[in-house]
């Protein structure tokens, strides 16, 4: 059921229809059994990989909000400044072995959804050069939507870890939050703070909301369906024969792949952006004319947003703060070479970054390739 179908069109007005018939009551009981009909159809055997992600990090979330609440009954009865020290260390440390569980469940299903074929053709080109027999590559089910699911699994737990706000006891609320159908497959990647205070009390009918998503809809169709599928067919032509065509029309072909691909991304992210918004749910935004930017930096902030902003919060501040930058920089101040200190407290996280962006993007080493050129820009 693609975005741009009149089956997601279909499906969306039947779902809206519902859930403000039934009353801001049962709005969340609409929406998580919407999001199961919606996965579903796309392939039940995609299923139990969001579940297994989705009830591992949950019960994470609320062992670590229990560790956090014991330890704030103890911290009450302490009496001594080193007493509420090592009331706080063991909470701390207990939560960490819970939060190292439930990443390690996510990132692992992950990993082996994505990336297993890739790591078995690898092995397998080392194996040729010693002419050893080559091991088998297994074909593994990609799960939808498996990179933006498992990404606002991990910045949950994370957040409850480091006591942005405390871990949620509802499961419907984070069942909802996680599987909501409009940014299930590609983003934005939402944080479920912001979501679940739009839904826990239910969302009023405004009339401004289904005009606003509804005008937000069809421009996203206009820029998916008449923009970006009418320049595909020349673009792939182009690229498809680059031996026959002369270096003038493939760099018209490469700027109009440029507004193809920008065109296809943001015109589906504004097709399920103004269908959240008719539900009175804002999805994070995504895209601010990133084309209009004067540097690549300034690029990265315009283009994919919410992706940026993870990595931003979740890899480049935690890399930054790491026992390993503390370690370099003293050891790099001790051979008196503050400036290599610096360059590696500033360079260092966000080559990280990228090599993890172009991980995340595929599996394949074009895209690790490309991970490490736009850390260098």
């Amino acid at each position: 059921m693609s975005y741009q179908s009149f089956g997601f069109l279909f499906f969306s007005a039947a779902v809206l229809l519902l859930y403000y018939l039934l009353g801001k009551k049962l709005q969340r009981w609409v929406l998580a059994v919407a999001n199961l009909v919606f996965y579903t159809v796309a392939g039940p055997q995609y299923l139990p990989f969001i579940l297994v992600t989705m009830l591992a990090t949950f019960f994470t979330g609320k062992k670590m909000g229990g560790i956090y609440e014991a330890a704030e009954t103890q911290l009450a009865a302490c009496t001594t400044p080193a007493e509420k020290k090592a009331v706080k260390a063991n909470a701390k440390k207990k939560a960490k072995t819970a939060l190292i569980i439930g990443m390690a469940v996510t990132i692992a299903l992950l990993a082996v959804c994505k990336y297993t074929g890739f790591v078995m053709r690898n092995i397998n080109q080392i194996l040729k050069l010693f002419h050893a027999p080559k091991l088998p590559v297994f074909k593994l089910i990609l799960p939808l939507g498996i990179s933006f699911y498992s990404f606002m699994a991990l910045s949950y737990v994370l957040d409850v870890f480091w006591k942005r706000y405390p871990a949620e006891t509802n499961f419907l609320n984070y069942a909802v939050y996680l599987s909501y159908f409009p940014h299930v497959v590609q983003g934005p990647i939402d944080r479920f703070n912001e979501f679940n205070a739009q839904i826990q009390d239910g969302v009023k009918f405004d009339s401004k909301n289904l005009v606003f998503g509804s005008e937000l809809l069809l421009f996203g169709l206009f820029k998916k369906l008449v923009i970006a599928d009418r320049l595909a067919p020349f673009v792939t032509h182009a690229f498809g024969f680059w031996k026959e065509t002369n270096g003038a029309f493939l760099f018209v072909a490469m700027l109009a792949y440029s507004v193809q691909i920008y065109a296809d991304f943001s015109g589906c992210i504004d097709i399920v952006t103004g269908v959240s918004e008719m539900f009175g749910i804002k999805l994070r935004k995504n895209f601010n004319h990133p084309y209009f930017s004067k540097t690549m930096g300034e690029f990265w902030r315009r283009w994919h947003i919410s992706l940026q902003e993870w990595f931003k919060d979740y890899v480049y501040y935690p890399v930054s703060a790491s026992g390993l930058m503390r370690k370099a920089k003293k050891h790099f101040n001790q051979k008196n070479k503050p400036r290599a200190a610096e360059l590696f407290s500033s360079c260092f996280p966000i080559l990280v970054v990228w090599l993890i962006t172009g991980i995340w993007h595929g599996a394949s080493w074009n895209y690790i390739i490309w991970g490490i050129y736009h850390a260098i820009l």
